[in-house]
């Protein structure tokens, strides 16, 4: 606790600014001082896992894991009215009925959050984080708040996700969560003071 793992996730996920040093994605040279490169990169290129999962609270299962694609497509000069029909297209609406179906959760699409339990919340964050085909994976403490049985569900999703093609990054406390990882990487008190591959 403290070491910095979560700054760090909020720096690669454009949130916030590193102090120093700087930021390279595919070889390319980041600059995020400029707020639309970040918002442009964190938009299309970043999905956020959280541990209490984030989703909100008078949105269902749909309208939850459909809020990124509506945000990536919205314009400058869009309006509230051009941003629901986006959000209520065909093509967004088979986009989350596929991502539903692939983690098993298609039938809760119309269920709110209050109406799911511990592991279906996380497939729901889950689904939102991958839905707009986002290459980088941000996990903070993403089993933290469940039950062994549905942290290794998580974890097995994850593993998949990886094999897909999406760089995956998990911040967790768990030496069982990190021992399934193939990179890892230990943090204190903001240095890196460990760090190993399978």
């Amino acid at each position: 606790s403290g070491s910095g793992k979560s700054t760090l996730l909020n720096i690669i996920g454009s949130l916030m600014r590193s102090d120093g040093g700087e930021y390279y994605y595919k070889n390319n040279k980041m600059d995020f001082s400029k707020e639309r490169v970040a918002t442009e990169f964190r938009k299309n290129k970043i999905g956020f896992i959280v541990q209490y999962f984030g989703l909100i609270d008078d949105k269902n299962v749909y309208q939850n894991v459909a809020l990124p694609l509506k945000y990536q497509k919205r314009k400058k000069s869009d309006h509230d009215l051009t941003e629901m029909k986006h959000l209520c297209s065909a093509e967004i609406r088979k986009k989350v009925t596929e991502t539903l179906r692939y983690f098993e959760i298609e039938s809760k699409i119309k269920s709110y959050p209050n109406q799911l339990s511990g592991g279906q919340k996380q497939r729901v964050a889950i689904a939102r984080a991958v839905v707009k085909e986002s290459e980088i994976i941000l996990a903070d403490e993403p089993t933290g708040a469940l039950d062994e049985e549905n942290g290794r569900n998580v974890m097995k999703v994850l593993k998949e996700l990886n094999e897909s093609g999406k760089t995956v990054i998990i911040v967790t406390h768990d030496n069982k969560i990190a021992g399934q990882c193939n990179r890892i990487i230990e943090i204190r008190d903001g240095e890196i003071v460990d760090e190993n591959k399978k």
